[in-house]
């Protein structure tokens, strides 16, 4: 069969033999995840990263229906059986590009984790880093005739994010003749799988050095493959991709986002071919692909061939450019290219429809961070925006998204842009500076409500930044420009280097200017400026001054004093202070500070009795005599922030006088209210009277201390003084000594059986007298109360709690702590506790029965008491009582108390 004249002939022969291939066993997929690890153990079940096994065992077990395959170079053997390869049965789902971590699929990145599937069985191919066979040339020996092999298979059927690198279809037999890389074959069976995001790269085979899909004996296979690369393929008859049915089979070949550079076969078809067999179909679409730098004597990218059947190619929004000898040819087939870059004239017997006239500038192969390979479209390339987008993938090959621009794209690779807007306000302009070359309109004469104000900017394989220079009309100035990571200077604002859509927000306002000037004379703090009633200016020092606040020309300006400076407090003027604002900076304004300010202390006399007078002092120094009623001032003058008091350094005769607000702290007025009420004067008594506790113990005798203080003017003479004291206490026995006071006081030194007493107190004096009082142990009051009285003084009362026993705890004592509770003890028959367990007793007057014992053992003690003193001589100690006898006991407590209590008191008055 003659192919092309020019291009020498291919026998039916070799084109039959490559396709004529045998079929494949068919699998069951089971609802389990399995994974694959570098170095997985076959005897491991793939449950978990730790349990990875090995692909070739995760591919035969019934059990694996998803296969996550981590980064690596996996070869289905080693050694030299070349039919060894990857078998792929119908329903399982194979997913490369897994770091080994993952706990869901879609954390896996393929374009950084690569899965490399290699035919290198020998080990000996020239690889790259990641044990890619970079080119069919670098195969060395013998390899696996295909990496991966797929036969009967559904839709479900997936491979997806792998690298297919190393196979070598060039065997005898019709078999192991076609797909290097990959093999989908349908020979009286359905081969159907999803391919997506696989590289193939250098592949060698007699037809579809990359992949081939071939449909036999009534068979069929559709191929899908999405997101897709063919670098560096060969073959004799379709470097990269060879689509063929005979034999009553139908072979769809379906690729969407494929890229197809460096790939090469030596009879025809640089890069796909598809041939229609005897009784057979072939049919291919081709959408948003690119092809570039392939080559063959017979059609550099696309070949479509009709031997006895059908063979239609539908070729749309490709591009199709540099390849060699030619773009497309065609024998016996129909081809329709639409909506595409083609180079050349459209050739014959292929329909050409909507194509895009221009190059694409195609760049060197774009392979950056692991990505899918691209040919990126240059500056000025006609792929770019060149379509509309309705028919177009949402995203490239590389998961861009489209459109980038004003449209789409043609061809595999969607050129990264960045939509630059300009938003202006107020008066003036903005235009972009023709250093960075947009991709369509530029910026241009961009006002608030005008012009162009917005264009696509290309950021890939290298991102611009744009330059924009900004214009502001008369009157106006730029007021500010941000956005697009930019900065702005002398006009000129420039972004960062793009990397996504952005906006510039420039802003144009009236030409504004400073309002300042000089302060001079200031000596205090706190002075503090306002412009125009908004803005507050604190000034500190003599100097330079200006507002922050900017005015615009012809709007007026006024400068004023919000507060005058304190501490010393000064009068601070302006001069120059207000007008209109010109075209220039106000500087001339003046703010002059005069002296710092002195203050006066007074207020106000009344009540002073005619010829009378009264002397006043401040800060216990300067004195200041008053002989009438009404205002005052004293004569030395204070700055703000000093402090004064003033005080009476000598009383009229015969009136006393009383000061308000006589302390405080100058602030910036002269200090009026310090008020001085005089009235008749005279003695004024304060009586007080304590004991120093609440509780007190039958038994017990208490110290009141009694004070009365004379707080007026004139002396206190005979004052009465005593006591009423109530049945709870033994008044016969109470003891009491006045301690005497300042000079001039006078007293009584000493007295008994009550408690009463006549005092003198001058002005300003006081009196204390200490009252020894026992408390009635056979007494049954609840509590006893101490009522003090004086002539001319209230009435001052000290009530207690009597209780039986207390320990210490509220009411400090330490007067026969041990006979009283040796005492109880004796009395009640209980053992004495130890002085660390003893406790209060409840406060609460004593039962009746304890108190008749207490009653009865106070008679026998005052009996036993008098018969002891008339047989003793004049102080001595009572005779001892026999200590198993209670009442005696109990008395000889009391009389001990007693006794000392008249001791201590003697003690103090010596």
């Amino acid at each position: 069969m003659r192919i092309a004249a020019t291009h020498g002939t291919v026998s039916a022969a070799l084109w039959l033999g490559a396709l004529c291939l045998a079929g494949g066993a068919f699998g069951h997929a089971q609802a389990a995840v399995c994974r694959v690890a570098v170095g997985g153990a076959g005897g491991n079940d793939g449950s978990s990263w730790a349990q990875a096994t090995d692909l070739p065992s995760a591919l035969a077990d019934p059990a694996c229906s998803e296969v996550w395959v981590a980064q690596g170079a996996y070869r289905p053997a080693a050694g030299t059986d070349r039919a060894a390869t990857f078998a792929i049965r119908s329903g399982v789902a194979v997913y490369g590009g897994f770091a080994g971590t993952e706990s869901a699929r879609d954390q896996r990145d393929p374009a950084v984790h690569r899965s490399v599937l290699s035919g290198d069985i020998g080990g000996d191919d020239v690889v790259d880093a990641h044990g890619v066979t970079a080119a069919a040339t670098d195969i060395v020996g013998s390899n696996s005739y295909h990496v991966v092999r797929i036969d009967a298979a559904t839709a479900d059927t997936v491979l997806d994010g792998f690298t297919l690198s190393g196979g070598q279809a060039d065997g005898a037999d019709t078999v192991l003749s076609g797909g290097g890389g990959l093999l989908c074959y349908g020979a009286g069976q359905a081969c159907g799988p999803t391919l997506r995001r696989l590289l193939f790269r250098g592949n060698f085979a007699m037809s579809g050095g990359g992949m081939a899909c071939v449909a036999q004996a009534q068979g069929s296979c559709d191929a899908v493959l999405e997101d897709a690369a063919f670098i560096g393929n060969a073959a004799a008859l379709g470097g990269a991709v060879a689509n063929a049915g005979e034999g009553g089979g139908v072979a769809r070949a379906h690729l969407r986002n494929v890229t197809f550079s460096g790939n090469s076969a030596t009879q025809g078809a640089g890069a796909f071919i598809n041939v229609g067999g005897t009784d057979g179909s072939a049919e291919a679409t081709l959408a948003n692909v690119t092809f570039s730098a392939n080559d063959a004597p017979f059609a550099g990218a696309v070949a479509n061939f009709s031997l006895g059947g059908t063979a239609q190619v539908t070729l749309a929004e490709s591009i199709l450019w540099g390849d060699s000898p030619d773009e497309v040819a065609s024998q016996g087939g129909t081809v329709s290219v639409r909506r595409s870059v083609l180079q050349g004239a459209c050739p014959a017997g292929v329909t050409c429809t909507e194509t895009v006239a221009g190059n694409p500038q195609l760049g060197a192969l774009h392979d950056a961070d692991g990505a899918m390979p691209v040919l990126l479209p240059g500056t000025g390339s006609a792929a770019i925006d060149a379509l509309a987008c309705d028919d177009a993938p949402a995203a490239d090959s590389r998961g861009v998204a489209r459109p980038q621009g004003a449209g789409c794209d043609a061809g595999a690779a969607e050129v990264r842009q960045a939509h630059v807007v300009v938003a202006v306000s107020g008066a003036g302009k903005v235009g972009a500076i023709a250093a960075t070359t947009p991709l369509g309109a530029a910026i241009a004469e961009c006002r608030q409500d005008t012009g162009a104000c917005a264009a696509w900017y290309r950021i890939e394989p290298d991102a611009p930044a744009v330059a924009l220079a900004l214009q502001a009309d008369a009157g106006s100035a730029v007021q500010s420009a941000s956005g697009c990571g930019g900065s702005l200077a002398d006009n000129t604002f420039t972004t960062a280097m793009l990397d996504g859509d952005c906006t510039v927000q420039v802003a144009f306002a009236p030409a504004v200017h400073a309002i300042g000037g000089t302060v001079t004379g200031l000596a205090g703090s706190g002075l503090v400026l306002s412009l125009n009633g908004t803005e507050s200016l604190p000034v500190a020092s003599d100097g330079s001054f200006a507002f922050e606040t900017a005015i615009a020309s012809g709007d007026p300006y006024a400068v004023t004093v919000a507060t005058q400076p304190g501490e010393p407090s000064q009068i601070c003027a302006v001069a120059n202070g207000s007008g209109t604002v010109g075209e220039v900076d106000v500087t001339d304004v003046v703010v002059h500070c005069g002296p710092a300010l002195t203050y006066t202390v007074g207020g106000t006399l009344s009540g002073l009795a005619s010829g009378a007078s009264i002397t006043l002092s401040i800060n216990g120094g300067s004195e200041l005599t008053l002989a009438a009623n009404g205002a005052y001032a004293f004569a030395p003058h204070f700055a703000s922030g000093d402090g004064y008091v003033v005080a009476v350094s000598a009383q009229p005769a015969g009136q006393h006088c009383t000061l308000v607000h006589a302390e405080g702290t100058i602030g910036v007025t002269d200090v009026i209210d310090v008020d001085v009420a005089c009235a008749a004067g005279g003695a004024r008594l304060q009586l007080e009277v304590t004991d120093g506790g609440d509780y007190a113990r039958y038994g017990q005798v208490r110290d009141y201390f009694v004070t009365l203080r004379n707080i007026g003017n004139g002396a206190a003479d005979g004052v009465t003084v005593g006591a009423d004291l109530d049945a709870a206490f033994d008044v016969a026995n109470t003891q009491w000594t006045c301690v005497g006071g300042a000079p001039g006081t006078a007293c009584t030194a000493q007295g008994a059986g009550g408690f009463a007493d006549i005092a003198t107190l001058p002005p300003g004096t006081s009196l204390v007298w200490i009252v020894r009082v026992p408390v009635r142990a056979d007494g049954d009051a609840a509590t006893a109360t101490f009522l003090a009285r004086a002539d001319g003084a209230g009435e001052a009362a000290d009530t207690d709690t009597l209780v039986v026993f207390r320990d210490g705890v509220d009411v400090p004592y330490a007067d026969g702590v041990e006979a009283v509770q040796l005492a109880r003890g004796n009395a009640t028959g209980v053992a004495t506790e130890p002085a660390s367990t003893r406790r209060s007793v409840a406060r609460t007057m004593p039962p009746p029965e304890a108190r008749e014992g207490a009653a009865a053992a106070w008679r026998s003690a005052a009996d036993g008491r008098r018969l002891a003193a008339a047989a003793a001589p004049a102080g001595s100690l009572p005779t001892a009582v026999p200590v198993d006898d209670p009442a005696a006991l109990l008395s000889l407590l009391l009389l001990v108390m007693l006794g000392g209590g008249a001791a201590m008191s003697r003690r103090r008055r010596s």
